[in-house]
């Protein structure tokens, strides 16, 4: 037995090739293990001491290394007895210890903490200090188990000086570990990465190969949670290959957990059901009540896709066992997700008690990220459930907690829920530059499912602007990312959002035909929530079409559902759809109903978009009705509330009401209609919005008959601008704001590439230039708007860098520039940063196979950390920050980086190479070929290189 066990291994240091005798020495062992435990008791039986301690302390290992914990805990058992019969400490301690070790595994806490107690005391009275740290740091493992990170951190450390003193790589290896899970359990994925490298380095050191699987599936964790995850999956795979080579069980199904969870990152659904159900039969069958817990819980999320009542009856048995053996992060999270079934079921009572359990099991283990978890969930039900003010809270701070650890795909998806939210809150502006963070993230770090969501949420947010390119652009990049994502429930969302944006630009068939196949979707994944809100938009949709009949029935009865499973927000929508369509059959009283109950809703909810729809509803009923007062009264209230959010066109649109009431009230008076004054607290806006509505635009940019058309936008003038710009060739000025990234100056949100924009010329009452921005034509007419000072953005440089590396190994910069411009002696409008580049040597560049022949210029570079600075004539002519990664900074220590320049660079070039061969085609790019001196960081020093490694320089960026 003794030489079968340790011949089981690797025969490098590496742990990479298996000892060919595994497979039999691990074959005699699983047959005969069963037969030395029983020789163990025959020999205790029979006052064998010596005999039975020896073959007890040679199998222990082996059964753990099996998982057998019936069998270890008889031979432990031996050993304590031992102990107590003879007097001997070092034999009791042993037992006692083995002991707990089986107890944590088998999920008995309490008998777990007390043997470690009776261990440690039995050490301190005999003075054996070794032991006692050993049975401190066992029970620093307790404490991880249960959730307490920060309290096993201080365990846990206590231990290191001991294990390193005494020279046992056994036990440091193994603390360093725990140290790891332990900032994991904090969400500090960078730092439990390097504890998981240094234990790994101390197993090799002190040969211990049987350590390496284990350790490599909690290093792949704490890389997936980072968001890296190719390095996840092939230290995932390596460490599941080396756990089947050496027959570590344990380790094998901790394996196979990790693999699921990463084609979860990966949005791969179906394909992680098989392993996780494989690792659940190894831990039932070692009796290991840890695993099967967590397993149980990740089936739970698994399945929920397809099938909700299995998902419940997992997530149910994972409650049942984590109670029964006190794992609060399992037993918190299953019963949050439960809540959410619940909710999504309609059972709110059930929902509401799963959430207050788990919020209380949370706060009790003091594990921050834990009450994260939780709070993410429950915020996932307030906003599906309408209360949102609720939700938004919980998401921000979610948001900060991930920000800590920098960017990942965590984040990500935390972010987009926070920005959907904020939506839904009225906070457009907040929601807009979150969801643009995840939007542009790179896919190494941001999944295409996220990015899908982002986009979709940011093309609702636009359409409800009337931002009616930038929405139907965004949700159809939203589908092209869902697509690849592979992601049926995220197409259907997609689908859904898609519907919805054509159905506010009264594109009804084309709204139907989106709806019906998001509504197929939902009911093929039971998607209750989803299939509410199809049916009463595809209700109204049809009503608009002509050809529905049905319409007023098929709303009735999706508002008894929604009604039904507590979604008071959708109750509140499909009451204000169904109004609407009574209000054009006539029934304006019937229609008052439904608008007062929608707006009595949306005010539980306090919901003020909801509010401002309902409101501006009633004012057309009240219309309709002839109560002017009543009607004047509701659209200016609806009026405020779209002023106070900034949404200029719906603002507009109340006033239009307004205006109306007001003039027949004036009517009614005996006076002139064309008498009545705009009322004194109309926004300036809503003005101009509303004139931008009729104004007739006197230019429009041409277009070169010769010249494809590639995502240009169409920029409309006024008559003001083209008579101040007599002597400039206004077309070329135009033909750089038709294709550069914009962003409007009323709103500040992005410009689509192939939508309408006007001009708005910032005239400077100072000395300067004048500026000449865009804004979207629903936020301001093309007009000429004099101010004191030009915004800052208007004269410097902005610079958005991407570093690639050209061919096998030489290091470019991809810089899309953008600044002032300016007209040259000969006539050309041209950039003046771009210009000046030129005059240092850059050239343009005519088409992609020009990149090899680009020159030297008389610049030179110099790279000092992630910052690179271009410098001409012993001037500093740009500086860069740079984001890399090794493979780019080994090129550039070659000494040499190809610049590059240019307008409209949209995306990644290693990505795609599409606006970059337009660009040149345009002559809008400039490179040189530049000597780079690279200024490297002290060998001790963090890395430099981005996404950050965690690890030194010497071993990441600095390696030869």
């Amino acid at each position: 037995m003794d030489s079968a066990a340790r011949s089981i291994g690797f025969l490098d240091d590496q742990a990479r090739n298996p000892s060919p005798t595994n497979a039999a020495a691990l074959a005699a062992l699983e047959r005969d293990h069963v037969g030395a435990v029983s020789t163990i008791e025959a020999a205790i039986a029979h006052e064998l001491w010596t005999d039975a301690v020896s073959l007890a302390s040679a199998m222990i290992p082996v059964l753990q290394h099996l998982g057998r914990w019936d069998g270890l805990v008889r031979a432990a058992d031996c050993l304590r007895v031992a102990g107590e019969r003879t007097g001997n400490v070092q034999w009791l301690t042993a037992g006692l210890l083995n002991l707990g070790s089986a107890a944590s595994h088998r999920g008995d806490i309490d008998l777990a903490v007390d043997r470690y107690r009776q261990c440690f005391e039995a050490a301190a009275a005999a003075g054996e200090h070794t032991t006692m740290a050993l049975a401190r740091s066992a029970y620093g493992g307790l404490l991880l188990d249960a959730g307490r990170s920060r309290d096993a951190i201080d365990v846990i450390r206590g231990g290191l000086p001991i294990w390193r003193w005494a020279g046992d790589d056994l036990r440091l290896a193994t603390a360093l570990s725990d140290l790891g899970k332990a900032n994991v359990g904090m969400a500090r994925w960078r730092r439990a990465e390097q504890y998981f490298r240094n234990a790994q380095a101390v197993a090799r050191r002190g040969r211990l190969g049987a350590l390496l699987p284990s350790f490599g599936v909690l290093l792949a964790e704490s890389l997936r949670l980072a968001g890296r995850l190719t390095s996840a999956s092939r230290e995932c795979e390596e460490a599941l290959d080396r756990a089947r080579a050496v027959g570590d069980r344990a380790a094998e199904a901790d394996a196979l957990r990790q693999v699921a969870l990463i084609r979860q990152a990966v949005d791969e659904t179906e394909s992680r059901i098989d392993p996780l159900t494989d690792a659940l039969a190894i831990y039932r069958e070692s009796g290991d009540v840890k695993g099967e817990i967590a397993t149980l819980h990740m089936l739970g999320q698994a399945v929920g896709h397809r099938d909700q009542a299995e998902s419940a009856r997992y997530y149910g048995e994972c409650v049942e066992r984590a109670t029964t053996v006190g794992d609060l992060v399992h037993l918190a999270n299953a019963l949050a997700e439960l809540g959410g079934l619940h909710a999504a079921a309609g059972d709110h009572l059930k929902a509401e008690d799963c959430f207050r359990r788990a919020v209380d099991v949370a706060e009790h283990s003091g594990n921050e990220f834990l009450l994260m978890q939780v709070s993410h969930e429950r915020a996932k039900v307030f906003r599906h459930t309408g209360r949102v003010d609720q939700a938004v809270p919980l998401l921000r701070r979610n948001v900060a907690i991930f920000e800590r650890n920098g960017e990942s795909p965590a984040l990500s998806t935390a972010r987009a829920l926070l920005g959907e939210a904020l939506i839904h809150h009225g906070d457009w502006k907040e929601a807009a530059r979150v969801l643009r963070t995840v939007a542009d993230a790179p896919h190494e770090i941001t999944h295409a499912r996220t990015r899908a969501s982002a986009f979709r949420h940011l093309a609702t947010l636009y359409s409800r602007r009337g931002l009616w390119d930038e929405a139907v652009s965004s949700v159809e990049r939203a589908l092209v990312l869902a697509d690849e994502s592979g992601v049926e429930e995220e197409r259907m969302d997609c689908l859904l959002t898609k519907g919805t944006v054509l159905a506010r630009m009264s594109h009804w068939e084309e709204a139907v035909a989106a709806y019906r196949i998001a509504l197929a979707l939902a009911v093929e994944r039971r998607a209750v929530h989803t299939q509410l809100v199809v049916q009463g938009n595809l209700a109204t949709c049809l009503h608009r079409a002509g050809s529905g009949e049905e319409s007023v029935l098929t709303l009735r009865a999706s508002l008894e559902s929604a009604r039904k499973v507590g979604v008071k927000d959708l109750e509140a929508s499909i009451r204000n759809n169904l109004g609407a369509i009574l209000a054009e059959q006539g029934d304006a009283d019937a229609a008052v109903v439904e608008f007062e109950h929608a707006r009595t809703i949306a005010c539980e909810l306090g919901n003020k978009s909801l509010i401002a729809d309902a409101l501006l509803n009633l004012a057309r009923a009240h219309l309709a009705r002839t109560r002017f007062d009543e009607a004047a009264r509701c659209a200016h209230e609806a009026r405020l509330l779209r002023q106070e959010a900034e949404e200029w066109r719906p603002a507009a649109n109340a006033l239009k009401v307004e205006a109306t009431a007001l003039a027949a009230l004036a009517v009614a008076a005996g006076k002139e209609p064309d008498q009545v004054p705009l009322p004194d607290d109309v926004a300036p806006m809503v003005l101009a919005t509303m004139r931008s509505k009729y104004v007739r635009a006197e230019y429009s940019a041409p277009q070169p008959e010769s010249e494809p058309q590639f995502d240009r936008r169409r920029i409309v003038v006024s008559q003001d601008v083209v008579d101040r710009y007599g002597d400039v060739p206004l077309d070329q000025v135009l033909a750089r704001l038709g294709t550069d990234r914009r962003h409007c100056v009323s709103c500040g949100l992005p410009l689509a590439a192939n939508g309408v924009a006007h001009v708005v010329l910032l005239s400077n009452q100072g000395d300067g230039p004048d500026g000449m921005t865009l804004a979207h034509p629903t936020c301001a007419p093309p007009s000429v708007v004099r101010v004191e000072q030009l915004p800052d953005r208007h004269e410097r440089v902005r610079l958005e860098i991407e570093c690639t590396v050209w061919g096998d190994d030489v290091a470019g910069v991809v810089v899309d520039a953008r600044g002032p411009w300016a007209q040259r002696e000969d006539g050309v409008v041209s950039d003046i940063f771009i210009e000046s580049l030129r005059q240092v040597g850059f050239t343009s560049l005519g088409d992609a196979s020009a990149i090899e022949q680009v020159t030297r210029s008389r610049a030179g570079a110099r790279l000092v950390g992630n910052r690179m600075e271009i410098i001409a004539d012993g001037a500093e002519l740009v500086a860069l920050p740079l984001s890399f990664y090794p493979r780019w900074y080994q090129a550039a220590r070659k000494g040499a980086v190809i610049a590059m320049f240019g307008h409209d660079l949209r995306g990644m070039v290693a990505d795609s190479d599409r606006y970059l061969v337009e660009a040149m085609r345009r002559g809008n790019v400039v490179a040189a070929a530049l000597e780079l001196v690279v200024v490297p960081p002290g060998r001790n020093q963090s890395c430099v290189c981005s996404p950050s490694t965690g690890l030194k320089y010497k071993k990441c960026c600095g390696k030869r």
